[in-house]
């Protein structure tokens, strides 16, 4: 009975809760079915604490994180470049004050990584500190110096603040949720409902979904194809494609050892895609070029043209339609 109503849990939310995936295939609908009928998620941590997913709720947010994640699609590449470049710089850090490594995850939640990152209210850099806070925490901001964009410098900072959460929470799921939310937010919540269980308390919607959305990343990227049945497949590509240096081949289910090449399992809804992407897909373009050319060119196809070709017709073409429903109204907007 349990699984029967988590199932029915799950294609509810997927109808009603989030409208974007009313509009999804059946076939990902039946699959997200399927996986909560055969059992649900597989076992997830978070710092070493257990997830109860379990619970029907914890549950739902957990899918929801997941396919809201998933959706980012050519971006979740670009998140495992940086990744790559910024967590062996991270990692020391947390190692060196004491604090769990699942908390590298936290700056894709915050920034995705991104070093410029500023959001409306003023917070900037990886790990998103506000002026103030930063200030606090020892770094310089301000008179055109502004460490917050200093990874190692924000690191240490941020660790000092986690460190001093911790020993006022005791428990390192508060801890990031405390990040988000404040800690006087989560202190009076947790007094208010008598709960000292993350999972149980009633928070913020923000801060309520922030752990799911770092639980997300990092299931998406330490072990992609448990969540096949969550996950689009155009999402599951950009997320097996081996970087740079990591080899050409993966194992995919039912496919054997093969290459998986996402510049030609492209996005087939031609949104739109950041530069970093563009400039990605377009190196492994440039790579499959250079080794048609060394070998024997097929059928005298200009792969270069056509592909970069491609490349601009999918940053542009979301312009196009704008254009033809009469909502583009400047030629700038072409630029």
């Amino acid at each position: 009975m349990k699984v029967i109503s988590k199932s029915i849990l799950v294609a509810v939310w997927a109808t009603l809760a989030v409208p974007h995936l009313a509009n999804s295939s059946a076939e990902l609908t039946s699959a997200k079915y399927a996986m909560a009928a055969a059992g649900g998620l597989p076992s997830i941590n978070f710092c070493g604490e257990k997830v109860p997913t379990h619970k029907e709720a914890v549950a739902e947010r957990m899918v929801s994180a997941m396919v809201r994640g998933a959706a980012l699609k050519s971006n979740l590449y670009g998140i495992r470049e940086r990744a790559a470049d910024f967590f062996p710089a991270i990692e020391p850090v947390l190692k060196k004050y004491d604090i769990p490594a699942d908390f590298k995850y936290l700056p894709i939640a915050e920034s995705d990584l991104i070093s410029h990152a500023k959001s409306r209210v003023g917070a900037a850099g990886y790990w998103q500190l506000m002026p103030g806070t930063a200030r606090d925490l020892g770094l310089k901001v301000g008179n055109g110096h502004d460490e917050r964009y200093n990874l190692e410098k924000a690191t240490e900072a941020v660790c000092h603040h986690l460190r001093y959460l911790y020993k006022e929470l005791g428990n390192w799921t508060l801890v990031a949720a405390a990040y988000n939310g404040g800690l006087g937010h989560v202190r009076s919540r947790m007094r208010q409902q008598g709960e000292q269980d993350f999972y149980d308390l009633k928070l913020f919607s923000e801060t309520g979904f922030y752990i799911f959305r770092i639980l997300a990343y990092k299931e998406m990227l330490t072990k992609p194809l448990q969540y096949s049945p969550i996950i689009s497949t155009t999402a599951l590509t950009y997320l097996i494609q081996p970087l740079p240096g990591q080899g050409n081949t993966v194992d995919l289910p039912g496919h054997g050892h093969r290459y998986v090449s996402f510049a030609f399992n492209a996005d087939t809804s031609w949104g739109p895609h950041s530069i970093r992407s563009l400039l990605a897909t377009s190196g492994v373009v440039r790579k499959k070029s250079r080794e048609e050319e060394q070998g024997q060119e097929q059928d005298g196809v200009p792969y270069k043209a056509v592909m970069g070709g491609v490349l601009v017709l999918r940053d542009r073409l979301p312009r196009f339609r704008r254009w033809v429903k009469g909502i583009t109204r400047h030629w700038w907007e072409w630029l």
